[in-house]
């Protein structure tokens, strides 16, 4: 009597769910999810089935968060909870993953489990983003509108769009190209600060931990099941007009069952999990190269800022000494040269006034440009403020060939490596899908059965049983999910070869680019910026000589001016041109 207390004890304290395996009873295991299960036949280990709809007895481990008859394993999160939410532990930071089919990770066929590998949907045919662009499409953020609007402050069209009105005006400092206190902030100097302080970098390194993790819950196997009942319990006590069915002998039986993974499921999803995890480093550096590029912009603007400011100084310092001479002659002048004198000196006058205004704003410029900088190395407040770059605009070095760049990028690119990468993890998928074809097989093992005959005055006996579970591939062979990962392949494939073309044809542009440029300044420095000086200066000797002629100093004196914000201009954009290039190939080929 007190084996068959404990043993209902231990059957009530288990709180079995509906789809808890049932006994073997003694006439062995009947089929299981038909009308006899429904009945409460014994020997079956596979839960009651819906007709029409195929389910399955577990799905313990996996990648869909260990759901299984509770909604979960132990510990598991709930994802209906959390989604979209800050914090979501299966949201990420990277892009869609390459190469995932979308197809769900069930252990077997007809399983539609809530997750997939990594716990992201499978990406669109379509890439979201430009080669080498550095935002996905959508509206910009924060820091691009910023490094937009700087650059145009920097490098400032020919007009005011608006107004039309001539924008200040520019002259050579006498000083060559000053590339700043030697203790200043290098360029490579920022790059190593953005990798090792930046917090959006620093969780974007935390993907790979979760696909750690992902690989992790990838092996995990099936958990066995535990089940224990009661039978043939009567309401009151048997007696010889009332013996029940059976004998009339109430039962207690324990049983385990063990899932079997007969298809390799285990192996194929870890095969997934694994090649998952290579594409997530892949993006990784892809979205460093990202933001380096965002780097790259802010630094060139940063500096053409502090150019800006040396240029327009040395515009005030021209325009005022001129000023004081034209003052000082007008002083002694008498007659027309005294008129003309008068004319030269309230245009001069308006001009100092202009630049005056213009280094002001020029120095506005440059403390925005080093605020942007600064958040992108999550400067403090002070560090920001006495940030001193140490970098020239004008940097020419020789450009390779454009066979020798388009294999670099091909080979050092990290987006098309994800690429690569994530044709290897749809095939592996295809594997998966394949693997998940057959359901695990179910072996019952029952080492505890008690038939109580003390109501008929027989002992109790004590028996054990065995059986299997074998869910028939008829109908259900997971043929949906296959045919998704097949197609998947094929379009990853095309994928990759889109985007290799376009990388091809970026860095052939960005290389022209850059040689134009380069061809640019060099012109402005051989030919364009001397004639204009030489028109200058003689306009201005002549002026010297007869004050009459100050309209045509002026006018050669914009024309300069003119020619000097071309030169700044064109510098400003060979060092960007030359950071594009690094940036599209995927390599530090330009200091």
């Amino acid at each position: 009597m007190a084996l068959a207390a404990g043993a209902f004890a231990l059957f009530a304290g288990l709180s079995a769910s509906p789809a808890a395996a049932q006994s073997l009873g003694p006439d062995g295991p009947p089929p299981g999810g038909d009308a006899d299960a429904e009945a409460g036949s014994r020997g079956s280990a596979l839960p009651q089935a819906d007709p029409g709809e195929p389910k399955e007895p577990e799905r313990f481990g996996g990648l869909g968060g260990g759901a299984g008859r509770s909604r979960g394993t132990a510990g598991a999160v709930r994802q209906d909870l959390t989604h979209g939410a800050p914090g979501d532990p299966n949201e990420s930071l990277l892009p869609l993953p390459i190469g995932s089919s979308g197809s769900n990770i069930g252990d077997s066929p007809g399983t539609q489990a809530p997750g997939v590998m990594g716990g992201r949907l499978g990406r669109a045919a379509i890439p979201q983003v430009r080669p080498g662009a550095t935002s996905a499409a959508g509206p910009p953020s924060l820091i691009e509108r910023r490094l937009e609007r700087e650059r145009q402050d920097v490098r400032p069209a020919e007009s005011d769009e608006r107004t039309l009105a001539k924008r200040p005006r520019l002259d050579l400092p006498s000083t060559p190209d000053d590339p700043g206190p030697e203790d200043g902030l290098t360029l490579d100097a920022a790059v190593e600060r953005l990798l090792a302080c930046n917090l959006n970098v620093v969780a974007l390194r935390y993907e790979i931990p979760k696909a750690d993790a992902d690989v992790l819950t990838a092996g995990l196997r099936s958990n066995p099941i535990l089940y224990a009942d009661a039978q043939l319990v009567p309401y009151g006590h048997y007696t010889a007009d009332r013996p029940g069915g059976s004998g009339g002998q109430p039962q207690y039986d324990v049983n385990i069952s063990l899932p079997l993974d007969v298809s390799r499921k285990r192996a194929a999803r870890l095969d997934v999990a694994g090649k998952a995890r290579k594409v997530t480093e892949a993006q990784l550096q892809d979205e460093i190269r990202k933001l380096v590029e965002q780097l790259y912009t802010a630094y060139v603007n940063a500096l053409a800022a502090r150019e800006t400011v040396r240029y327009g100084e040395a515009y005030l310092s021209g325009v005022s000494q001129i000023l004081e001479e034209a003052e000082r002659r007008r002083g002694s002048a008498q007659g027309e040269e005294r008129d003309s004198l008068d004319e030269a000196a309230a245009e001069l006058e308006s001009r100092r006034d202009q630049a005056v205004l213009q280094v002001k704003q020029a120095g506005r410029t440059a403390t925005r440009a080093n605020r942007t900088l600064s958040q992108l190395l999550f400067l403090s407040g002070e560090e920001a403020k006495s940030l001193k770059l140490r970098g020239r605009l004008r940097e020419v070095a020789p450009v390779p060939d454009d066979a020798w760049l388009v294999q670099a990028a091909l080979a050092n690119r990290p987006d098309l490596a994800a690429y690569r990468l994530g044709v290897g993890r749809a095939q592996a998928d295809v594997r998966l899908a394949r693997a998940n074809r057959l359901s695990d097989i179910y072996m019952v093992y029952q080492p505890y059965t008690f038939q109580d005959g003390r109501a008929f005055g027989f002992k109790g006996t004590y028996s054990y049983g065995f059986g299997v579970n074998v869910a028939l591939p008829v109908f259900n062979r997971n043929q949906g999910n296959i045919r998704r990962a097949e197609t998947n392949v094929v379009q990853t494939r095309f994928e990759m070869q889109a985007l290799e073309y376009q990388v091809t044809r970026e860095v052939e542009d960005e290389a022209q680019d850059l040689r134009d440029t380069i061809d640019a300044v060099h012109e402005l420095e051989r030919k364009t910026l001397p004639a204009a000086r030489r028109a200058r200066d003689a306009a201005f000797r002549a002026f010297q000589s007869d004050p009459s002629k100050a309209g045509d100093f002026l006018g050669e004196q914009q024309d300069f001016d003119d020619v000097v914000q071309q030169y700044r201009n064109a510098l400003i954009e060979l060092r960007q041109d030359m950071l594009d290039l690094n940036t599209s190939t995927g390599v530090r080929i330009f200091p």
